[in-house]
């Protein structure tokens, strides 16, 4: 069963990951965006997905010591 406290939070991340979508799809080599999307990813514990954010960062700006 969901608390209405977790569900809050779920809407949160989902915002927050829709609005790193809208920036990326405006700019896709927003940097930016895409560290910021996969840190939130990894405070949702979903790793994997912070993981290919992280990883996408690092392939448009390597020189970048994010």
């Amino acid at each position: 069963m969901f608390s209405l406290y977790s569900i809050c939070c779920k809407i949160k991340l989902l915002t927050r990951i829709k609005y790193y979508d809208k920036i990326i799809s405006v700019d896709k080599y927003s940097t930016d965006a895409y560290f910021n999307k996969g840190l939130v990813f990894a405070n949702d514990k979903n790793y994997d997905e912070a993981i290919k954010c992280f990883e996408k960062t690092v392939e448009l700006s390597p020189e970048n010591p994010y």
